[in-house]
């Protein structure tokens, strides 16, 4: 039997999907198989596109519209301070979706959207693309968290409900003022541990938020002498429901120098494993690990568990099929472990799955 078969291209499958928001899975799907740039940036312009054509009237086709809003940026770049490259990344982003089967007039509006492609004359799409917020419109939200740096000063995390932010601004809460002089939208964990009590526990936190932070995550904490006694549970399931992931970090809190689990239990088929442990010589990290760790699983947020050498693993903390759990560490040894490539990947494990569900949460919160 002889015959043409067309198969279908990539560029035919997202223009016939109709549902944007799909379109926006399709786009993150082809960022995990060819490492397209895709990111929350790329949803949040998405969205803006989207509430402008429905509230316009125009004589375009909107499909085409946010395809192209989705695409345009995909050979875009992070590093700002190569100027050559961010001229460049929209005239290779175009001849990489030339490739995908997308069209030439398709192709053109994508490079257009970059203000330094100079190619005239533009397309009417290309224009839309590039409107902008109003940068003069004041900013509103809420301040979830603070706190000071050694190296950066006074550092908020702010999550904005109307507005613009900018470098710059004067911000106000409550009594306290000060002035913006640098921001990074990041993706939030929640970092739950004993309180530093020794230099070293301090040095292995500080060692991690610098690792999650190339990644572009950051923790947040509720300190001990954070919590309200009064509501300090629904304080804290508030800032946790914030957060797209958790870290605990079991360090060794109490030292039992000579112990016993369930003192002078003795087998009985009516109870579960009754038998006497000797737990002498082992140490616990702090109860708060467990709480914290257990409404974060009820949120579905992924959970990393990192435990320090000697420590107890029972409870939320021993781990299994619900976290990522690493090896353990020596706080003699905080280098060694960070280094370690095992380690690495174990983390690397827990930092995809939070992005994943950031990814996943913001495409149906739109």
């Amino acid at each position: 039997m002889e015959g043409n078969i067309e198969m279908e291209t990539f560029a035919t499958y997202i223009m016939e999907e109709k549902d944007w928001v799909k379109k926006l899975e399709i786009a993150y799907y082809l960022r995990k198989k060819a490492n397209t740039f895709f990111n929350n940036t790329v949803i949040f312009k998405t969205v803006l596109a989207k509430l402008f054509l429905d509230h316009t009237e125009i004589d375009l086709d909107k499909n085409l519209i946010l395809t192209a809003c989705i695409l345009c940026n995909c050979k875009k770049v992070d590093n700002f301070s190569d100027m050559e490259k961010i001229k460049t990344y929209a005239k290779e982003g175009a001849e990489y979706l030339r490739n995908l089967g997308f069209d030439e007039r398709f192709c053109r509006i994508c490079e257009q959207v970059n203000r330094y492609s100079g190619l005239e004359p533009r397309e009417p799409e290309a224009d839309i693309l590039e409107l902008k917020a109003n940068p003069n419109k004041q900013a509103k939200g809420a301040v979830i968290e603070a706190r000071l740096d050694k190296s950066k000063g006074a550092i908020a995390t702010v999550l904005v409900q109307r507005g613009t932010l900018d470098v710059g601004d004067t911000i106000v809460v409550g009594s306290s003022i000060g002035r913006i002089r640098a921001m990074k939208d990041e993706i939030l964990v929640f970092l739950s541990r004993a309180n530093p009590f020794v230099e070293e526990q301090q040095v292995f936190i500080e060692e991690l938020q610098r690792k999650l932070e190339r990644f572009d995550i950051r923790t947040v904490t509720l300190q001990a002498d954070n919590y309200d006694l009064t509501d300090s549970l629904n304080y804290l399931k508030g800032i946790i429901k914030q957060c797209y992931g958790i870290v605990i970090i079991g360090f060794r809190q109490i030292y039992i120098e000579k112990g016993a689990k369930k003192k002078g239990g003795k087998n009985d088929p009516r109870f579960f494993f009754p038998h006497e442990v000797d737990v002498s010589g082992q140490a616990l990290t702090s109860p708060f690990c467990h709480i914290e760790g257990t409404i974060g699983l009820l949120n579905d947020l992924p959970l990393l568990v990192i435990n320090e050498e000697g420590v107890r693993e029972e409870g939320i903390i021993k781990g299994g099929k619900f976290c990522t759990k690493t090896k353990q560490f020596n706080l003699q040894k905080i280098e060694e472990f960070f280094n370690d490539k095992t380690v690495d990947r174990q983390i690397s494990v827990w930092i995809g799955k939070v992005t994943n569900y950031y990814l996943f949460l913001n495409l149906k919160k739109i």
